[in-house]
């Protein structure tokens, strides 16, 4: 994939499967039609304040721009909420 950085308070996600497994093993299954998606954060723009690379997110997907690559471009007020990678306390 050629570099790229997106401008702004612009996040690219790269969106992960649609069925996926909370920590404590619960299956979520995605039924098509409007609702959040789950991704993860590839790159940030420079004024990005609450998500950085790699975060695992939940975001509004029906806004987002979709690029050559597969990936998405969303605005960061777009974004749900941020996954806590540690599972230490559960």
């Amino acid at each position: 994939m050629r570099n790229f950085t997106p401008l702004f308070d612009r996040v690219l996600v790269e969106v992960e499967e649609e069925n996926y497994s909370t920590l404590s093993g619960l299956l979520v299954v995605r039924t098509g039609g409007g609702g959040a998606a789950l991704g993860r954060v590839v790159q940030v723009g420079m004024e990005c304040e609450h998500v950085k690379n790699d975060d695992q997110i939940l975001f509004s997907p029906e806004y987002a721009t979709p690029t050559p690559e597969g990936l998405l471009i969303v605005e960061e007020r777009m974004v749900l909420g941020v996954y806590d990678e540690d599972d230490s306390h559960s």
